[in-house]
């Protein structure tokens, strides 16, 4: 595996597949208590790194509020949702 400071690069597979590796203070998706990748988002900020896969956020209202959630799974572009999963973050849209 190959590592700089914002992506991992996995090269034990035929065709490298690029990770973005989450840091405070980057912004991400915030998907609601059993949303699916259709469903509204809300705008978050990473506060903390559990690993490359889990992190807690600040996540912000539709009227901009900020709360606090612990332990969100990260899910990278091209993984699905793990089923019976509840609440999950994304890398926003490239516009």
């Amino acid at each position: 595996m190959i590592e700089n400071q914002s992506e991992v690069v996995a090269t034990d597979k035929p065709m490298a597949k690029k990770v973005q590796r989450p840091t405070v203070g980057r912004i991400v998706s915030f998907h609601e208590e059993y949303a699916t990748m259709e469903s509204p988002k809300l705008a978050a900020i990473i506060v903390f790194v559990h690993d490359i896969t889990l992190v807690n956020l600040t996540v912000f209202t539709t009227s901009g509020t900020p709360y606090g959630v612990l332990n969100v799974p990260l899910i990278q572009d091209g993984e699905s949702v793990p089923p019976h999963t509840n609440k999950f973050c994304t890398w926003p849209s490239k516009v």
